[in-house]
């Protein structure tokens, strides 16, 4: 149900600059008031995710989450910082996660990680390399990087291995347009 007024807070209760801001914002209907939680990432900036494809194989790098004490298998993923040109981003966090440098980029679209609480979104990208990994242009937040056949990440994903959202976006968008070896199973 659409509300009658949005009151949106001009200033957020806590800022954790540049990444996120949280603001409460009033939101009126004929019979009720009530605060409204908002979240904004990057000032609204897109974030990234890059699918690195080598011949039949994706670039997966295994990072430790806070929010989730625990480490995880996901693609290379960041913040946005480039608004008018987003594809610096991907092409940026590819190379501080990987070490890797693209030949070609394809633009998988955009997701939107949660439409009822986050005012933002992440940018998909496909990446095909085909170089040697520059690993002092690695950043220290990775744990690991490993290539997987394209067989393995679409068995982690189907058997629940793999639950990062922005993952299996980047997969899905890719293996529906033809994008990836072997998906004709």
């Amino acid at each position: 149900m659409r509300p009658d007024k949005i009151s949106r807070a001009a200033e957020p209760v806590f800022a954790h600059a540049p990444w996120l801001s949280v603001y409460l914002d009033d939101v009126e209907f004929a019979d009720q008031t009530f605060k409204y939680l908002r979240l904004v990432e990057s000032d609204g900036t897109p974030g990234t995710v890059v699918m690195a494809l080598w011949g039949e194989s994706v670039g997966m790098v295994r990072q430790y989450r806070v929010a989730l004490d625990a480490d995880v298998w996901e693609l290379p993923r960041g913040f946005g910082e480039s608004a008018d040109d987003p594809i610096k981003d991907a092409v940026r966090e590819l190379r501080e996660e990987t070490g890797l440098a693209a030949d070609g980029w394809t633009d998988l679209g955009t997701v939107m990680p949660n439409s009822g609480l986050m005012v933002g979104s992440v940018r998909l990208w496909l990446a095909t390399v085909s170089g040697e990994r520059d690993l002092a242009a690695l950043d220290d937040e990775i744990d690991q990087f490993e290539w997987w056949p394209v067989s393995r990440l679409r068995a982690a994903i189907a058997a629940d291995e793999i639950r990062d959202g922005f993952t299996m976006a980047a997969f899905l968008r890719a293996e529906l347009r033809g994008l990836l070896p072997g998906g004709d199973r």
